[in-house]
């Protein structure tokens, strides 16, 4: 299991609290004195930066391995069981702005089978005596959250993690009071490291075909 578990709390910025920008930025075009970057295609999907689950600094689509298609989501896992915001990482999609297929958020996915393919490279397994874990996770419209089995990591080969939403925890999986599988906004792939593990690991983790429901899945194919 992991350790010091901390199911994430998201909340939308308010629209008064984001920076004021150049007009030409709002409109994709570069301001004065602005060097345009293009930046990583990601799908829609981002790293955690809730204060205590730091342990994925950053995602973006790759053409490095894929489980289907030229490309998966790849996530730069940065663990340390020593440091408190680098014990467990995660990375996600809000649904409700990059919806997987024609399917519009919050969604009913109560008893619904989701699963995601992951590649966990050699080391992001964590010690054999107490090894690091990944698993599934989605948030409804309150950000109530329920996390899947926890799984442990078998590097170098393709990982498929599910959860199916319901109103009971899975078996070493979490579930927030009065979570709603009928009202999923979110959802995301968890690590962590084990209960008390000293371990650090550095690298690069690929996500692919994330499917919410028949037909709806992130497949991480580029533009």
């Amino acid at each position: 299991m992991p350790t010091r578990f901390r199911p994430t709390r998201l909340h939308p910025r308010p629209a008064h609290l984001l920076p004021m920008l150049p007009m030409a930025i709002l409109v994709g075009l570069p301001a004065a004195g602005v060097i345009a970057a293009a930046a990583p295609f990601t799908a829609g999907w981002q790293a955690q930066s809730y204060p205590k689950v730091r342990g994925i600094v950053s995602a973006a689509v790759s053409k490095e391995r894929a489980h289907s298609g030229q490309s998966s989501l790849s996530a730069h896992v940065m663990l340390s069981g020593a440091v408190a915001v680098r014990r467990q990482g995660e990375v996600f999609v809000d649904m409700r702005f990059h919806p997987p297929g024609d399917l519009n958020a919050p969604i009913d996915l109560s008893g619904k089978t989701l699963s995601a393919w992951v590649y966990p490279p050699a080391g992001l397994q964590g010690p054999a005596h107490n090894p690091n874990g990944v698993r599934l996770f989605v948030k409804d419209s309150a950000w109530r959250s329920e996390y899947g089995a926890w799984t442990h990591l078998t590097p170098g080969k393709w990982m498929r993690l599910t959860l199916v939403p319901s109103v009971q925890a899975p078996p070493t999986g979490y579930r927030d009071p009065n979570f709603s599988p009928r009202k999923i906004i979110v959802i995301g792939v968890s690590v962590a490291t084990g209960k008390g593990s000293t371990a650090r690991f550095d690298g690069e983790m690929q996500i692919d075909d994330v499917t919410v429901a028949p037909g709806a899945s992130y497949t991480f194919e580029a533009p």
